[in-house]
């Protein structure tokens, strides 16, 4: 085992390895502690001297005796930390000894003063006594102590790192080791368990051991549960492959690109096997389907945003289809891969579905969508809405209606309603819509807009065309209209709102003189 890969050789060489760091500031930060606690003891003492020698040094300079006073400022250099001691008696200098000794100079360490006072009365000063410390000695010795106070420090991290190590040893790391190396032999298949390291029974390492075991036991029964799993699953796969053979649903998988990866013979029987001879090999949906590819991509899209299987109805176009033919898709994603499909003919239905629509969603004058197909449309197309896919709702409203009624009786203004209702369809898309909310009032849904500004431009070409004269018999009938335009961004817009929001836009163009359009600009 490589020592980076050993926990007994990483665990001592971390506990040294902090120790040596810990215990280097340690000294570091104590050595320059007592080295400034030394000098300034080493310097206290030479106050202690002074004071010893006092009395003398103040008998020296009453008498002005250089002879006493000479032998005191000896006694003094005689300390090793005195470089040279001057004793004046008034300002004159009585006596001074150096040691000869030379230091360089600390800002420091001053000179030492202190005042003499007479022998008879404290309170009169008779001169005074200097000494200059031996800086540099000073600073030695005190050096030699801070080194040595180091050392032992230094040595007491050691002793205590080691002695830590040991102890983590003994008690953590070698009982792990036991463990890693009993795994690393252990028959699981067999049921073969792990024993605790001798004096770690009852301890952590000790229920580790004891979950490993029952570890152990699980994994040996989820591997029996495994194999009984497999078998099912084999029989299940079996069971699948029947239904998807001989299932009437078409059954398909989808890639990302929209190829299929798979599909069962009901789906050549829905679409044909013409339809999948022209779509390639492998074959495209969107050219099986005949229908674009950003719709099946829109609806791919909306299955793995919301995690659950969409579907939708497609018109299936070609040539190989002469008459109408619907089949409704379901797509559901699993993860990131690829996306299940079923597809059902739902031609019949649909048909039913149209026949009782067009009854009852329908205006029966003009054959247009009444309030309630609008509502239904709506609903529909405005869950495609985003940035990208916006959805316009406009409000027309024929001034000058109320007259033609007046003038000319209301078959001609059914007429007119019926005129107008084919203009408005004529200058929209297939997947526009235009509804008859009641009298002269009609609804417009427009669909798939890059931009507001493109609902602007067909409102345009609305008044324009309902402005032009309509012919209704031996009479030319004349009116116009005024637009409000309410445009939607997002699929959480509601068809009222919007319905609302344009018919005030409608009344601000009545408003500013009719046969004209405005554009819904929120508060």
């Amino acid at each position: 085992m490589r020592l980076g890969r050993s926990i007994v050789a990483r665990a001592t060489l971390r506990i040294f390895g902090l120790s040596a760091v810990v215990g280097l500031l340690v000294v570091l930060a104590s050595a320059r502690l007592l080295e400034g606690y030394e000098q300034e003891r080493l310097v206290d003492n030479l106050g202690d001297l002074i004071s010893a020698v006092e009395r003398t040094a103040s008998v020296a300079a009453f008498a002005n005796d250089p002879q006493l006073a000479s032998e005191v400022a000896t006694g003094l250099i005689q300390n090793t930390a005195v470089l040279s001691a001057r004793i004046y008696s008034g300002n004159a200098l009585l006596a001074g000894s150096d040691n000869g000794r030379s230091a360089a100079p600390s800002a420091s360490l001053d000179t030492i003063t202190r005042p003499l006072h007479s022998p008879f009365d404290a309170t009169e000063t008779i001169g005074r006594i200097e000494i200059e410390p031996a800086r540099a000695r000073i600073r030695d010795e005190a050096s030699r102590y801070a080194t040595l106070v180091g050392m032992l420090l230094a040595m007491l991290v050691v002793l205590v790192a080691g002695v830590v190590a040991w102890v983590v040893y003994r008690s953590i790391t070698r009982p792990i080791k036991t463990v890693a190396d009993g795994l690393h032999t252990l028959d699981v298949q067999n049921g073969q368990q792990l024993r605790p390291p001798a004096g770690s029974e009852d301890d952590e390492i000790g229920r580790l051991v004891r979950n490993v075991n029952a570890l152990v036991a699980r994994i040996g029964e989820a591997l029996e549960t495994e194999r009984a799993l497999r078998e099912d699953r084999e029989q299940s796969e079996r069971r699948f492959r029947m239904i998807f053979e001989n299932a009437e649903t078409g059954i398909f998988v989808v890639d990302g690109d929209r190829y299929l990866q798979s599909w069962n013979p009901a789906m050549v029987r829905l679409l044909g096997s013409e339809r999948f001879q022209q779509a390639g090999m492998p074959p495209r949906l969107d050219l099986l389907l005949g229908v674009p590819a950003q719709d099946l991509e829109h609806l791919a899209d909306q299955a793995r945003s919301q995690n659950a299987g969409r579907g939708e109805d497609f018109h299936l176009s070609g040539p190989d289809a002469p008459t109408e033919r619907w089949v409704h898709v379901v797509l559901n994603a699993l993860g990131d891969g690829p996306m299940y499909g079923v597809a059902n003919d739902i031609t019949e239905r649909r048909r039913a579905i149209a026949t009782v629509l067009s009854l009852a969603e329908r205006d029966p004058l003009t054959g247009v969508f009444n309030r309630r197909g609008m509502q239904r449309l709506a609903s529909r197309v405005l869950q495609s809405a985003d940035e990208r896919r916006r959805v316009a709702v406009l409000m027309v409203d024929l001034d000058g209606f109320k007259a033609v009624n007046d003038s000319h009786g209301h078959e001609a203004g059914d007429k007119l309603l019926v005129q107008i209702s084919q203009r408005l369809e004529s200058l929209l898309r297939k997947s526009d819509y235009v509804a008859r909310l009641g009298g002269d009032e009609f609804a417009v849904i427009l669909t798939g807009l890059a931009a507001p500004e493109a609902a602007t431009r067909i409102a345009a070409k609305l008044v324009d065309a309902c402005a032009e004269a309509v012919p209704i018999g031996d009479v030319v009938l004349r009116v116009s209209a005024s637009v409000g335009v309410a445009v939607s961004a997002t699929a959480d817009d509601v068809f009222e709102i919007l319905l609302g929001q344009a018919d005030q836009a409608m009344y601000e163009a009545k408003r500013g003189g009719k046969s004209a359009y405005r554009l819904y600009q929120a508060a």
